[in-house]
């Protein structure tokens, strides 16, 4: 895993550690922001002028092998999001107490579309954006179990559901701005 400077993160310098390596400064443990906790997953040394440096050890997700890992700016320029096979994770770059776990799980996949500063997150039915201004939205179910090809145009995520009742898949659109979709397929409502 390395940092990706999607959105021009403000005076952020971030970089994945050795789990095992002492460095020195703060740390804590993810879930619940525990001081001097070490966890299995992903370890960060987050650096953001004129704030304390301190490391992240976020706990990894167990669902699926398949599950994504990534460390990123979040569109806010104020947070990173850290993804640790799966599990999700917003934290303050300037105080780690100032962090949420992301209710999407496992997340599967993800995109992001530079120019309108909106990250997307998927698990196996369903998107979650995150906009610069911190608008959060989330999709509906777009699949009974399972997506694909999901990708980021100028303007939308485009993707694949799986339709359980035709036995395919089905295209989806997603508007970046505010999640509202068209296409796909869902189980129906009981």
């Amino acid at each position: 895993m390395k940092f990706i400077n999607y959105f021009g993160g403000k005076g952020f310098e971030v970089a994945v550690c050795d789990q095992e390596e002492d460095v020195g400064l703060r740390s804590f443990a993810y879930p619940g922001a525990l001081e001097d906790r070490w966890v299995h997953g992903a370890s960060i040394l987050v650096r953001k002028g004129g704030c304390q440096p301190w490391v992240g050890h976020f706990s990894a997700g167990k669902e699926s092998p398949n599950a994504v890992d990534l460390c990123c700016d979040h569109p806010d320029g104020k947070h990173i999001v850290v993804l640790a096979k799966g599990s999700g994770y917003v934290v303050s770059a300037c105080d780690p107490s100032d962090w949420s776990e992301l209710a999407v799980r496992p997340i599967m996949g993800y995109c992001a579309i530079h120019a309108r500063k909106v990250l997307v997150l998927f698990d196996y039915t369903k998107l979650i954006g995150f906009l610069s201004d911190g608008t959060v939205w989330r999709t509906g179910s777009l699949s009974w179990d399972g997506l694909r090809n999901v990708r980021a145009t100028d303007s939308a995520i485009v993707g694949e559901g799986w339709d359980a009742a035709t036995g395919s898949f089905v295209g989806f659109e997603v508007d970046v701005r505010t999640g509202e979709s068209s296409g796909g397929a869902a189980p129906p409502e009981l």
